[in-house]
């Protein structure tokens, strides 16, 4: 293959295949590059050393540190076939890694390691047909091949060396795919085929095996397999092998998956565990122990969920491990902290422990956190009691038999003011003095009738909700504590007589009010005239009800509902625009509300949701992903509270109060690296190249995916760089197969579309590189229309003429054998995305789409292309592949043949059969499509052609630059011409590139050359994603 400088790697986001600590740092391997990030006590990064590009063709799948010396350290790193050796020294706090050897071996290499053989340090390595070679590390040479017996393919491999390391004492464990596991030790004596007998067998699972694991300090042998058990036998491979055949065997299951690796961390015998990692996305931790009858048992400890599969695992001599992701995470985790969980403690009853025994005391309903010690407690007698949580002790603070059954409890977030409503529209608010003890107090009638709801809000603002949807405001600063003082300021009217606002937010221009009720709906109010809302979304939270309202920066504003969502809106000439719809966690159907890191911007995405996930209480972070804390409490429809900076969670069941001090390490986040996509990247897009006032030339790149999740990302134009995601758009429901990206001098358009007949369109700003101008302008779900179509698939997608004033026109690929073309419309600051049309049915479903002025052409899964009017009638069909057409660029092209003009379309396709075809068309004005000429480039990619982009035209010479990118793993950059008059399409391989993106399903190019004038960008992405400057 030809291999030039055509394409300059930038940067990638790839699964972590292999990880390894060094010290307080930690090498993780990532494709072929090898990252090292430093790491602080408190698990932090630190600054990220360099990027070594350690293999072209491979991916790092072993990562391993050893001391030759004293002096010397040494990092093998091992993909497929191939090895390469590192010298590691220490200097002035930084890393420096020099390369000693690199080799290639026949077959793929399973483990490695350090050996010595007559004092001479060598290299031995397990290959993947059950044999040994041994290299001597100072001359780089081959001095010994021995296979085993039993030559069979290996699914892994583990190396058990004694401390001598010597080459005498290796121990080969193999796991076959015999479903067994064949211990052999290569230095023994061969037979007369020259080669070792096995040592021994050792059977029991039901699968093949993916993983091993060797415990010297307890002589344990740690297997997993396909049929998701791991498996323990105690038996001897350091100096010898020996095994007690009449040793129990322990089975384990936890994984719902295949199980990729396992690690073990022997501190003593009371703290002896193994941890492994798997396909379902679970990490865990099991407890080893060892009866007096030395018979060994498994239990699980803890169990992590990191939401996709995990690949990588390592874990050092201090206890510290960390978990390599395919979507290109990775977490690092102190064992002993996860090891231990969360203290619940059931509180006795207020009658029990009380220091007054006398009275009535009644049930607790209303519970509030006052801080991380105490916890105020409202009973159905009127009873207002304390609970600290320190000294285990009740205290009776205050009780009013007017404020027992069905009343409501609110505390202020200074937590020295708390309101009671009645059921007879009595309001009574209190002062509490640092001793927990009621100061002053004052009582008011707000309504004829029940108080629903109440909210505090700043500086001392009070909302009360009574009867016919009407909200009170009062302001208890500077107060005298005196009724006739404490007067409603404000009466508001809610549209919806029948509800009752549930959360306030006083904007800090103070000239607006917004309130969210229990029927889902946002109302924004003018704060100083008493009157209707001036605008209402309505039921954007579901029925359920709005949670909360924070405002991040000025007038932009984040809600949270028991619809599982929270959501951006902004206030602008007195209306509200909702900009965004977020998800939480997966399946977290409450959000309750969040807390926000102060010292970080909003953009900085240190946002930690919690709320429900049935009746689990769930905190989620929203820039890792992950749900750091999960417990059973029974749902939220009972009173609860929690404080996400004491780490206190305090809920009520069957009476009880419950109080969970959850540890500090479950609250904090875990990632060094952050994630892309859990799933197959689907398709991207580069929405702009722009200068970054810190870091020069960046992109932002749009990813989607099967996840449902599209990715806002962004990245230096420099090598070896970061792509940090900056935006996550989950408002898909399903899969995301498709983005288009239109730009205009001052916006960029976004549109994306997938499963269940789904069309999103979004806008942000040109010139924004953190995102934050991000909005939704509409939505297309076929199913609200026609629920028939709800399992249809858009493919893809394209725009003709589209502008902000104007709209414009799309063209739709259906997986149901169709073409649907659509229209934009704009009234006012409204769009909506409305059908006009679909072609008849086919009998294949249609791939890519392309519009071209007033013709239509996309390509099925049959290898042929077809071609539309906007009215959606078949004008002509070719065949272009032997089976499905991935990917298409069509151009117009003005010829002059004979002195006379004509109008071709040049059609470049990329197929299923591994070809690239070339087609010309010629159009005429009665609608009339022929093929004028044809060409078709074969056996140069390996694998399907999934992506085509043209990076350079010249229609005057009819010379055009293109790149083509495959499921091989091949990025082609191409020159096509056309000579003769267009008789002659010539096309000519100019460079080409390897990709460590495996499954490569997209590729994208930026139009206009990047800002150094030196090449354009290109991004391809599958599983992974990966930027090249092409030169």
């Amino acid at each position: 293959m030809v291999v030039n400088n055509s394409f300059s790697f930038l940067a990638a986001k790839l699964p972590v295949t292999s990880l390894c600590f060094y010290g307080n740092n930690i090498f993780v391997g990532i494709g072929g590059c090898l990252k090292l990030y430093k790491l602080d006590e408190q698990k932090k990064v630190g600054d990220e050393s360099k990027v070594y590009q350690v293999f072209r063709s491979s991916s790092i799948h072993i990562l391993k540190t050893f001391k030759l010396n004293e002096n010397d350290d040494f990092l093998l790193c091992v993909g497929g076939k191939n090895v390469g050796c590192f010298n590691l020294k220490e200097s002035e706090n930084e890393i420096e890694v020099t390369n000693n050897f690199s080799q290639r071996c026949a077959d793929w290499i399973l483990d490695g390691t350090c050996t010595r053989k007559s004092g001479t340090p060598y290299l031995a390595l397990v290959l993947a047909h059950n044999s040994v070679v041994l290299y001597d590390m100072n001359s780089q040479i081959l001095e010994v091949e021995v296979h085993c017996t039993e030559k069979c393919i290996l699914y892994s491999a583990k190396i058990i060396n004694s401390m001598s390391e010597s080459w005498e004492d290796l121990i080969i464990c193999s796991g076959t795919v015999f479903n067994q596991i064949v211990v052999w030790k290569p230095s023994s004596n061969p037979n007369n085929q020259h080669r070792i007998e096995p040592s021994d067998y050792i059977k029991g699972h039901d699968g093949v095996i993916f993983a091993i694991e060797y415990q010297h300090e307890t002589q344990l042998l740690f297997s997993a397999s396909d049929d998701r058990s791991i498996r323990v036998r105690r038996c001897s491979l350091q100096n010898g092998y020996s095994c007690d055949d009449m040793s129990r065997t322990c089975t384990a299951y936890g994984h719902e998956a295949r199980i990729w690796s396992l690690r073990t961390y022997f501190k003593d015998v009371d703290h002896n565990k193994l941890l492994s990692v798997a396909e379902d996305g679970l990490c865990i931790i099991w407890n080893i122990q060892e009866s007096d009858e030395q018979v060994v048992s498994l239990s699980i400890t803890k169990r992590m969920d990191f939401n996709s599969n995990n690949l990588s695992l390592d874990i050092n001599s201090f206890g510290k491990f960390a978990v390599g992701n395919i979507d290109g995470s990775v977490r690092v985790l102190v064992l002993d902290e996860h090891s231990t969980s969360h203290q619940l403690t059931q509180v006795p009853a207020i009658s029990l422990v009380c220091e007054e025994k006398d009275g009535i005391f009644g049930v607790i309903k209303t519970i509030s956190l006052l801080d991380g010690a105490n916890v105020l407690a409202h009973t159905d007698a009127g009873l207002l009691a304390v609970y600290n949580i320190n000294t285990q002790t009740w205290k009776r603070i205050y009780q009013n038999e007017n404020y027992s059954s069905y009343s409501c409890m609110k505390v202020a977030q200074g937590n020295n003011l708390v309101a009671l409503g009645n059921t007879k529209g009595s309001l009574l608010v209190m002062e509490l003095n640092e001793n927990q003890q009621v100061g002053h107090q004052v009582e008011v009638k707000a309504f004829q009738g029940k108080v629903f709801s109440l909210t505090w809000n700043k500086n001392c603002n009070l909302f009360c909700s009574g009867p016919n949807g009407r909200i009170n405001r009062y302001s208890i600063e500077n107060c005298t504590w005196n009724s006739s003082n404490v007067q409603a300021l404000l009466t508001f009217q809610l549209p919806n007589k029948l509800k009752w606002h549930t959360c306030s937010l006083i904007l800090n221009n103070c000239d607006f009010i917004v309130f969210g009720d229990r029927r889902g709906s946002v109302h924004l109010y003018q704060a100083s005239v008493s009157e209707n809302p001036l605008h209402t979304l309505r039921c954007i939270h579901g029925k359920n009800g709005v949670t909360s309202l924070t405002e991040m920066t000025d007038n932009l504003l984040i809600s949270t509902g028991r619809d599982g969502t929270w959501k951006i809106l902004s206030v602008s000439h007195s209306k509200l625009q909702l900009l965004m719809t977020n998800r939480a966690a997966q399946g977290m159907d409450w959000i309750d509300n969040f807390h926000w890191c102060s010292d970080d911007s909003f953009d900085n995405g240190k946002l930690y949701f919690y709320g429900f996930h049935s009746n689990k209480f769930v905190v989620w972070s929203r820039s890792s992903g992950d749900q750091l804390f999960t417990m059973q409490c029974g749902g939220g429809h009972r009173s609860w509270d929690f404080s996400f900076l004491h780490r206190h969670l305090v809920f009520l069941k069957a009476g009880q109060l419950n109080i969970v001090n959850i540890p500090r390490h479950s609250l904090a986040e875990s990632v060094i690296c952050p994630s892309l996509h859990s799933q197959q990247i689907q398709n991207v897009a580069i929405l702009n190249v722009l200068k970054h006032p810190l870091h020069g030339e960046v992109a932002i790149i749009a990813t989607s995916s099967d996840d449902t999740k599209i990715k806002i990302s962004i990245t230096k134009t420099q090598t070896n760089t970061e792509i940090t995601v900056l935006r996550t758009l989950d408002d898909h429901n399903s899969n995301v197969r498709f983005l288009k990206c239109l730009r205009s001098d001052d916006v960029i358009t976004l549109m994306s579309c997938g499963s269940k007949s789904s069309i999103n369109i979004y806008q942000l700003n040109s010139d924004d590189y953190t995102a934050m101008s991000l909005r939704k302008l509409c939505e297309y779900k076929a199913k609200k229309i026609d629920s028939s179509r709800a399992d249809v698939r858009f493919m893809s997608l394209d725009c003709f003429s589209f502008t902000q004033k104007d709209g414009g026109r799309l063209a739709v690929a259906r997986s149901d054998a169709t073409v649907e073309t659509m229209e934009v419309m704009v009234h006012e600051d409204s769009y909506t995305i409305n059908s006009t049309g679909t072609s008849q049915q086919f009998n294949n479903c249609f791939l890519t789409v392309k519009v071209d002025g007033e013709r239509i052409y996309s390509g099925a899964t049959d290898g042929r292309i077809y071609v539309f009017d906007w009215s959606c009638h078949l004008l002509h069909s070719f065949i272009a592949h032997q089976s499905g057409v991935n990917s298409m660029i069509t151009r117009n092209l003005q010829l002059s043949s004979a002195g006379v003009e004509k109008t071709v379309v040049l059609v470049i396709t990329g197929g299923d059969d591994n070809a690239i075809t070339t087609t010309l068309l010629s159009c005429v004005r009665d609608e009339k499509v022929t093929v004028a000429n044809r060409g078709r480039l074969e056996n140069v990619h390996s694998g399907q052609v999934t992506g085509l982009e043209l990076i350079q035209a010249d229609d005057r010479h009819h010379e055009y630059e293109m790149i083509s990118a495959s499921i091989d793993q091949r990025l082609f950059k191409w020159q096509l011409k056309l000579v003769d008059g267009a008789a002659d399409l010539r096309c000519e391989v100019m460079g080409a590139s390897l990709t460590h993106v495996s499954d490569v399903s997209c590729l994208a190019a930026y139009e206009e050359e990047d800002c150094s004038g030196v090449g354009k960008l290109c991004v391809i992405g599958g599983c992974g994603l990966a930027s090249y400057r092409v030169m």
